[in-house]
């Protein structure tokens, strides 16, 4: 994030100004009045051009904290012009006169560790004079800038007790002095004066010890002469080293204020967790990355040979076994990995009741339709792999055992290892009672879908007989025929009477008198479809795995879809014995938060 502010250009002026005093001195021995007078003339109208510079301030900042910038580049985008400040002082702001391009440094001095170690003796034009206050000898380094942030002297040396260093400054000319005696730092305004080749920079200390600085190399380096006019757009960018901030484009309208807020390039760390560690197959493991200092990049692998590039995947093991998770994390700094050694644990699954099971060869097939709601559309081709799936809904006499297996809580609750304390089943209004020892179905209703069933019951149960719910696309697939599909409009007919329990027919004799008469069916009475499952088409609705989205369909993978990767509502489908024969339809989507229960929700397993 950067801030960006107008500022005017009055700092340059009042230095401007100090020079032209200077300079108005040197000439008052002049003869000529008339010259005097067309210089002044001349300084003045400078002087005005000066006024209207481009100034840009910059200041720096790390964690909450003002920081030194190493290197400045701007850029003028429209002509393709640049210039480059390059070795900076250690400063807490910077000043760049793009009219000029100069670098000013700060805007006055700036002190970064002010005590009494050293005091200004002497500031005057031409020579600054500073002195040791220290009862010690202090190590000593002097740095002498230019406006165009070229350095000018490098000195080093040891400063006596009470000493006095002198720097001269014998030149014409602005001069940035960076002073540094061991942990103490201050940075001076000075101005030079004199007639000395330009840059002339000595040092003298008091115990007549001194020396005449030796001239550098420029540090200003520039691909190309750097110009602009008012409007160009220009890209800031400031460098510190081991950080990194984002450049600042703006156009050019005047001076301004740029605030750079930098971020350490630090490589990655990597870390994760999961839902789950253990379980039975079909085992579904959300993997959660807990990788800090900005990783761009990740690598699991969840020890099967199978990989994922996806910052927080969901994979499911389907195979007995204990498994070492790998995640390597990376960013443009390096990268880094974490290995967790017998991390998933998918256990044997003892519990399979014996269900009958119909097999579904994998193939492709058009999802949706063009005539139902805006949720189901718009058509489109999912290809699945081969699964089975039971034949028949999962009944009152089926959930009641698997109640009494897990030891589930007499008002229908049970504490779930990934979902906590959960509502598996409406004891109050559904089929199945417990009798003071054990949970059995209503008398006469053994065989009769179990429906007050949450989701989180179905899922539950799907777990327990090593299986899971069905994806929507599984469901619609199989309820279509799969590979056999003759593309009925009900599972298995275009008749809702031959293969549907629903409004107009579920008050026949023999159903379990729900509402008025109306209720559901023994499972399997009505005509299989061309895979032989009943039920697809009304009797209870059945809960699907995945989460609902209503424009799911307009970005769903291809291939297996899963649903969307979070939501409020799980799917359920196939209409049931309450509702009108359009919502029996194949392709009717429904959706409803994962803990309702209802006498029309039930469900059905794949494996």
């Amino acid at each position: 994030m950067k801030t960006i502010k107008k500022k005017a250009s009055a700092l340059y002026s009042w230095i401007y100004c100090y020079i032209n005093i200077i300079t108005y001195l040197n000439f008052l021995t002049m003869k000529t009045f008339t010259k005097f007078l067309v210089l002044l003339f001349a300084m003045c109208f400078v002087h005005a051009l000066h006024a209207q510079d481009v100034i840009i301030e910059i200041t720096g900042e790390i964690n909450s904290q003002t920081t030194s910038i190493d290197s400045i580049l701007i850029e003028n985008i429209s002509n393709g012009s640049r210039i480059l400040f390059d070795s900076l002082p250690e400063l807490t702001n910077y000043n760049i006169n793009l009219t000029q391009q100069a670098f000013w440094g700060a805007t006055g001095i700036q002190d970064h560790n002010l005590n009494e170690y050293i005091q200004i003796f002497e500031n005057r034009p031409g020579v600054l004079t500073l002195l040791n206050n220290k009862n010690t000898t202090l190590p000593l380094s002097i740095q002498v800038y230019n406006l165009q942030g070229k350095l000018i002297a490098d000195y080093n040396s040891a400063m006596p007790v009470h000493a006095l260093v002198s720097i001269h400054l014998n030149h014409h000319a602005i001069y940035l002095v960076r002073v540094r005696t061991g942990l103490v730092e201050r940075t001076f305004k000075a101005i030079g004066f004199g007639d000395a080749p330009e840059n002339a920079v000595s040092v003298n200390f008091s115990e007549n010890h001194s020396f005449t600085a030796q001239f550098k190399d420029g540090l200003q380096k520039m691909d190309q002469a750097f110009s602009f006019e008012l409007g160009d757009s220009i890209r800031v960018t400031a460098y510190k080293s081991g950080c990194y901030a984002e450049s600042e484009k703006f156009k050019i309208e005047g001076s301004i204020a740029i605030y750079f807020f930098f971020r350490e390039r630090l490589p990655p760390v990597a870390d994760f967790t999961t839902d789950k560690t253990s379980g039975k197959p079909p085992l579904t493991i959300t993997f959660t990355d807990l990788s800090y200092n900005d990783p761009t990049l990740w690598d699991w692998d969840f020890g099967n040979d199978q990989r994922s590039r996806e910052q927080n995947p969901v994979f499911t093991y389907n195979d007995v076994g204990t498994y070492t998770v790998t995640l390597v994390v990376g960013n443009a700094f390096g990268l880094d990995t974490i290995t967790k050694e017998n991390f998933i644990t998918v256990e044997e699954c003892t519990n399979s009741m014996d269900l009958p099971w119909v097999e579904v060869p994998g193939g492709s097939f058009q999802m949706g339709s063009d005539e139902g709601d805006i949720w189901e559309k718009p058509v489109h081709t999912v290809t699945l792999d081969t699964f089975e799936i039971t034949k028949y809904e999962i009944t009152n006499a089926q959930y009641a055992r698997f109640m009494n297996a897990i030891g589930c809580r007499i008002d229908g609750h049970f504490t779930d290892p990934t979902y906590g304390d959960v509502r598996y089943i409406d004891m109050d209004n559904g089929q199945i009672a417990y009798t003071g020892s054990s949970f059995a179905p209503k008398t006469g209703l053994d065989d009769y879908p179990v429906i007050e069933v949450s989701w989180y019951g179905a899922h539950a149960f799907a777990q327990w007989v090593c299986g899971r719910l069905p994806t929507e696309a599984e469901w619609e697939f199989a309820a279509r025929g799969g590979n056999l599909s003759h593309e009925t409009l009900y599972s298995g007919s275009n008749t809702a009477d031959s293969v549907a329990w629903y409004e107009d027919n579920s008050n026949s004799e023999g159903n379990s008198n729900l509402f008025q008469g109306h209720g559901t069916m023994k499972v399997g009475l009505k005509k299989a479809n061309e895979l032989g499952l009943y039920d697809m088409s009304g009797n209870v609705a059945e809960w699907c795995h995945d989460w609902y989205a209503a424009d799911y369909y307009s970005h769903s993978p291809g291939e297996n879809p899963q649903g969307p990767a979070g939501g409020t509502s799980r799917i359920l489908r196939g209409g049931e014995w309450r509702d009108d024969s359009t919502a029996c339809y194949v392709y009717d989507r429904g959706a409803i938060e994962p803990n309702y229960t209802r006498p029309e929700f039930g469900f059905r397993v794949v494996k």
